[in-house]
């Protein structure tokens, strides 16, 4: 992409799903207090969904948790991709692709009744955003939807797709300590079921191929720790913001509950 060398057209990512004919879909932005890997590893883990997501997620139901069958295809320098789908169907209906650097699609082809086929995809774009913080951008649409999500504003969906991320949000960010904290490969803290955890699996593998190629990396073998450490927030600002949102029009006395609770400046509040 420079002035003296023209583009490869071959090289632009093409989403498939997305250029169908009655595709719709709805794009939220998130930034997230934890490494973009391990950010990746929890959009590739399809198993904890019914879990962790009960209910928020429209198709997530704890009684719907179980082994899950996974088939790998291909795996290159740029990724890796294949099948997953539940055991007790005996069937793997959703294909998966990870493209480095950081694309992640999952699509699903059903027929319906008629004959007809529809097509559902989730792409996530996964971004570094620092040491420690990561930038997602995502999209969900398909070519058929529920006649139920007409009736809802769009803010509705945005909103549920935040609250599905911070479910997640305690968990994450406390591996993302344990990863730094412990300085190992993840083959040495993870137990990688193959009926949970195989895309999980594959993708630090990935990294053990690629990773002297980026600033720092943890793979499934082998680790490279960023030669600079990141600077530590002592007053994050998510915790600052919701002590001055308890105590509104307060004034002084907020300001003063504030300075008390961290005793650094906080002018910039």
């Amino acid at each position: 992409m420079s002035q003296k060398i023209p583009p490869n057209p071959s090289k632009l990512p093409w989403f498939e799903n997305f250029a169908r004919p009655g595709f719709q879909d709805t794009s939220t932005t998130h930034e997230l207090p934890y490494d973009h890997s391990i950010l990746l590893e929890n959009l590739m883990d399809p198993a904890h969904i019914p879990i962790s997501h009960d209910r928020t997620d429209w198709t997530a139901k704890r009684e719907d948790a179980q082994p899950l069958l996974f088939k790998v295809t291909e795996r290159t320098d740029r990724g890796f991709a294949g099948w997953w789908g539940k055991e007790k169907d005996q069937s793997m209906p959703n294909f998966l692709r990870f493209e480095a650097p950081c694309v992640l699609q999952n699509n699903r082809e059903l027929v319906d009744e008629k004959g007809e086929k529809n097509y559902f995809s989730g792409l996530f774009l996964c971004t570094p955003s620092g040491q420690g913080k990561s930038l997602l951008i995502v999209r969900f649409g398909g070519t058929k939807s529920s006649p139920l999500a007409k009736l809802f504003p769009k803010w509705y969906f945005h909103q549920n797709a935040s609250k599905v991320f911070e479910q997640d949000m305690g968990f994450l960010s406390s591996q993302n300590e344990v990863l730094l904290k412990e300085k190992v490969p993840t083959k040495e803290l993870y137990i990688n079921l193959r009926s949970s955890d195989t895309w999980v699996a594959e993708y630090r593998k990935w990294m053990d191929k690629v990773g002297d190629g980026m600033p720092y990396h943890i793979g499934h073998s082998t680790i490279s720790l960023p030669k600079v450490p990141a600077v530590v927030e002592h007053a994050p600002a998510g915790l600052v913001a919701s002590i001055s949102a308890s105590l509104p029009g307060q004034g002084r006395n907020r300001d003063n509950v504030l300075r008390q609770t961290f005793p650094t400046d906080i002018s910039g509040i």
